[in-house]
């Protein structure tokens, strides 16, 4: 506010006058009646409880509770990232610095891509509307698919992650679809005159199949990557693209073209140096690169939701490392959480992921079906960016 009157002589009334509104102006500043919340500087903790339900925290803290009617929750501090909205509306947000980002490299799915909830419903709805995909893998492959049975029938979810072999409901995805028996990329890792894989062999039959035109993506799956020929996967997945990807050489490709999933293999106790973490960083940089789809299997085993690194620790696929088993110790320190209720259970009719090869109670550790659950995920996270969801929130 700017004075512009001199106040001496007969303006001392009006001094008065400014004064009270000054003083007015002032404690308003401090309530909460439009609300507006003062924080004092050593609380940490912030509370709306009027009508506005605007609600800020920029300190240290990030303790922020909403009781009113608007539901709006903004916590921007540093250090916790605990927000609290118990009204009726559910609009929360929290950017600290604590939470896992989502991973910059779009086509990629690790660790940082293994929440399914925030993907919007509408291409949740357009993965299951549009996409027919072909999965052909052994049991390590199959984790994806125990992963996304417990989303499927968690019955809150509601249908929301629903999938079927024959695409009677939901995402149809044919579950070994390529070649009857064991077969994966491990398995079907030699080569022809052509320098073709058997893997690649088979994918191009069923492709050029007329009654298979519908089919718009393919992924294979490793099951143990160590010893393997990376440069000879990488130079058939790249054939297959060039053939059936869309402006490929095919017939089919004008009108039908299909999307080619890439994979790392699973941990197994190597560190850092070994010959699986090697293939994987071989086959990220080659999809980062080109903007390839991936997922991640390597780095998912590597990182608990929190983001704790456990790749110089020797983790194997079970995720147990040289200091325990990370899927116990963190459903430990995040009791009654959503991924505890998906791995365990709900202690009623939902039983949550009771199996996941190579890494459930058949190995001694129930906990670790959350490398399953975690997986099925990044499924739907690499679903709904095919399907053209950017990945931004």
């Amino acid at each position: 506010m700017t004075l512009n009157r001199r106040l001496c002589g007969t303006g001392f009334m009006s001094f008065v006058f400014i004064a009270a509104l000054l003083f007015s102006f002032l404690q308003g500043c401090g309530s909460s009646d439009e609300g507006e919340v003062v924080k004092p500087p050593d609380s940490g903790t912030v509370t709306d409880d009027d009508d506005s339900g605007t609600v800020t925290d920029d300190d240290d803290s990030g303790t922020v509770i909403d009781d009113d009617d608007s539901g709006t929750v903004t916590d921007d501090d540093d250090d916790s990232g605990t927000v609290t909205d118990d009204d009726d509306s559910g609009t929360v947000t929290d950017d600290d610095d604590d939470d896992v980002p989502i991973n910059p490299d779009s086509t990629v799915m690790d660790y940082r891509n293994t929440d399914a909830s925030i993907i919007p419903a509408e291409y949740v709805e357009a993965v299951k509307n549009n996409l027919h995909v072909v999965y052909q893998h052994t049991s390590h492959g199959s984790q994806i698919i125990s992963g996304m049975n417990a989303l499927r029938d968690y019955a809150p979810f509601s249908g929301r992650y629903s999938w079927s072999d024959d695409g009677s409901s939901g995402l149809d995805l044919d579950d070994y679809g390529i070649m009857s028996g064991y077969h994966d990329l491990s398995t079907e890792d030699s080569e022809d005159a052509n320098g073709d894989t058997p893997w690649a062999i088979a994918t191009r039959e069923l492709l050029d199949k007329p009654e298979n035109y519908h089919v718009n993506v393919i992924m294979w799956s490793w099951c143990s990557i160590h010893g393997h020929n990376i440069e000879r996967y990488i130079r058939n997945m790249e054939n297959l693209i060039a053939e059936y990807g869309a402006g490929g050489t095919s017939t089919r490709a004008a009108d039908h073209p299909v999307e080619f999933v890439f994979m790392t293999g699973h941990t197994q106790g190597q560190g850092e140096e070994g010959n699986v973490a090697q293939a994987a960083a071989q086959i990220r940089q080659h999809c980062v690169e080109n903007g390839r789809w991936l997922i991640d299997y390597y780095t998912i085993e590597c990182y608990d939701p929190d983001g704790n690194y456990f790749g110089d620790l020797d983790v194997d696929d079970d995720l147990s490392y040289s200091g325990g088993n990370w899927a116990e110790q963190y459903l430990d320190r995040h009791p009654g959480s959503l991924l505890e209720v998906l791995v365990m259970g709900d202690g009623e009719s939902y039983s949550g992921c009771p199996s996941c090869a190579h890494s459930d109670e058949d190995e001694g550790q129930r906990e670790s079906t959350l490398n399953c659950v975690l997986k099925g995920q990044a499924a739907w996270h690499l679903f709904a960016r095919i399907a053209g969801w950017s990945g931004s929130l």
